[in-house]
């Protein structure tokens, strides 16, 4: 029987499928929103957060456990979330900004919101969700990009494991419980307040927690397709029954062990993908439906998605090939180098600049 251990190894599973395929079902969960509709839709894109913050932490505390050096850590997770989003900012700013906004491209520009928009998102601070103009005569209106939200706690996630790691913790796994129950327990405390906002946040947060302690249990979890359908059955009834919160916990764990047994499963793991594309589709989806909302505001739900899929798809891939790739690959050598190599290239960069 196969276990978590083997699963994670790389080859072994089609986790990236599963990304994609949860990035595409927040798309699908948006266009109920932000077209015009007569009916109710499962909710989903919760659900793909749920997976993904999961396999976040899963992976990223993997990451760690691998990294040479805690430098290399740094330098990865950094390469992997700042360029993509940087020129998403700008392509946002600059390019659909312009041509959709309702004021005067001076205006525009002039504006400050335009700025703390460009600087805030770009940076992950404060994150701004209005650009003047943008978007204002829309079904759901005047927000640009409402997908950003959950990047801050991607990064504060990656910070956890950091700093768990940098003490120690990982190396005695009571201590790491203990330090993870803490853990869980500060957030609770200083996360009160997205419950009125936001209720999913501490659950995100704690699904993080869950990956994370499920790598270093990864020998002792089997991934098992008979109880992997058992717990899918269950899973949809209580899923059904969301309002109901005492649900939630076990509704997690069903729809967690079902994706891990199915990304490892043989059938997925035979599909080759061109590249990782769910990080470009999620921070591009609701972006791209709110420009055709823009133009095209009585289009029902469906027929958005016939014209969202195939255009974030290829920004998708143009974010990762052009974007995000070559920075991984330029951040794992960066990585592998030490601190007098690094010198050395920057000092020889400088160099060449000045000349």
């Amino acid at each position: 029987m196969k276990t978590l251990s083997t699963a994670i190894v790389r080859g072994n599973n089609n986790y990236g499928l599963i990304r994609l395929i949860t990035a595409s079902m927040v798309i699908v969960n948006h266009s109920t929103v932000l077209f015009p509709n007569n009916f109710q839709m499962i909710e989903t894109g919760y659900l793909r957060l749920w997976v993904f913050f999961f396999l976040s932490g899963l992976f990223i505390t993997s990451s760690f456990d691998h990294s040479k050096t805690r430098l290399s850590f740094i330098i990865m997770r950094v390469c992997r979330l700042w360029p993509a989003l940087i020129v998403c900012t700008l392509f946002t700013v600059f390019l659909i900004g312009p041509i959709v906004t309702k004021v005067s491209l001076y205006r525009y520009f002039t504006d400050i919101i335009t700025w703390k928009y460009m600087i805030s998102n770009s940076l992950i601070f404060n994150l701004k969700y209005y650009l003047p103009g943008v978007f204002t005569e829309n079904h759901v209106p005047g927000i640009v990009n409402n997908s950003l939200w959950t990047i801050p706690m991607e990064l504060k996630c990656y910070s956890i494991v950091f700093i768990l790691g940098c003490l120690g913790v990982f190396k005695n796994k009571w201590l790491m419980i203990v330090s993870y129950i803490l853990v869980a327990l500060y957030l609770f405390s200083t996360t009160l307040n997205f419950w009125e906002v936001n209720p999913n946040s501490i659950i995100l947060y704690m699904l993080f927690l869950m990956g994370s302690v499920s790598y270093f249990f990864k020998k002792y979890i089997y991934l098992d397709y008979k109880v992997a359908i058992i717990l899918l059955i269950i899973s949809i009834i209580v899923y059904k029954n969301l309002a109901l919160r005492y649900v939630i916990p076990f509704a997690q764990i069903a729809i967690i062990y079902n994706v891990l047994t199915l990304g490892a499963s043989n059938f997925l793991k035979n599909i080759n993908l061109p590249g990782d594309y769910s990080y470009g589709i999620y921070i591009y989806g609701f972006l791209v439906q709110q420009t055709i909302a823009c133009y095209l505001p009585a289009i029902t739900p469906f027929k958005s998605l016939l014209i969202t899929m195939p255009v974030v798809i290829v920004l998708g891939a143009l974010s990762w090939h052009f974007i995000e790739n070559p920075v991984l690959k330029f951040g794992k050598k960066l990585s592998t180098m030490n601190k007098l190599e690094i010198q050395i290239r920057l000092k020889s960069f400088l160099k060449i600049n000045k000349a």
